[in-house]
């Protein structure tokens, strides 16, 4: 159900030409499929608990799972150049969570808000944790179905809708004593560059 959600949501960028009422049928099938998958979440974890036995809970993404991430991304057709550390086990605990909260999110706003971009993953770590997603400016043709024309650029909050995928990034990275800075590039494009304490400095050293 997930990659259906994600397959109608690209669907408009991976195939150029399409109609704007085609365009806003994938949208609505992206979002029917997420809704699916939230009540199917719920209706399994009450399944689970009338038949005795306690919800199954999947256990938290981290920092290892950033490659299988971004080669699902690919797959939809997205353009991503990752590099990332060989040992990103070493990245774990709520700091591996928040590193890949801040790249999934930051992938998914480039994916909806910018068509047929190129985008860059790096993370590094030494006395602290850096997260930086970078995406050249939209390239695609037509607007994405979910941000008509006229409305704030990605990452910016339209009037009366905050940015909430920004600000529960934000709020996740200075939870842990970081920073987070996101703004449009000098060529169009828009930045995500988000820094936290590494502990594991401390265990190394």
């Amino acid at each position: 159900m997930s990659l259906v959600a994600v397959r109608a949501e690209t669907a408009p960028y991976t195939a150029p030409g399409l109609s704007t009422e085609a365009a806003e049928a994938f949208a609505e099938i992206a979002e029917d499929s997420r809704r699916a998958l939230t009540e199917l979440r719920t209706i399994l974890g009450v399944l689970r608990r009338e038949d005795g036995t306690a919800p199954e809970l999947a256990p938290l993404p981290g920092a290892p799972e950033l490659p299988a991430l971004v080669e699902q991304v690919r797959r939809c057709g997205v353009r991503v150049d990752a590099e990332l550390p060989a040992d990103l086990s070493r990245l774990d605990g709520a700091v591996g969570l928040v590193v890949y909260r801040v790249v999934q999110e930051s992938l998914s706003n480039a994916v909806r808000h910018a068509p047929g971009a190129a985008v860059e993953v790096r993370v590094a770590f030494g006395t602290d944790v850096r997260v930086t997603v970078t995406n050249t400016p939209a390239t695609g043709t037509g607007t994405p179905p979910d941000r008509p024309s006229g409305t704030a650029a990605p990452g910016t909050a339209a009037p009366g809708r905050p940015a909430l995928g920004l600000i529960g990034m934000r709020e996740r990275v200075t939870c842990l004593g970081g920073a987070l800075d996101a703004g449009p590039t000098p060529d169009g494009g828009f930045r995500v560059d988000a820094r936290l304490p590494f502990e594991g400095a401390e265990r190394s050293g």
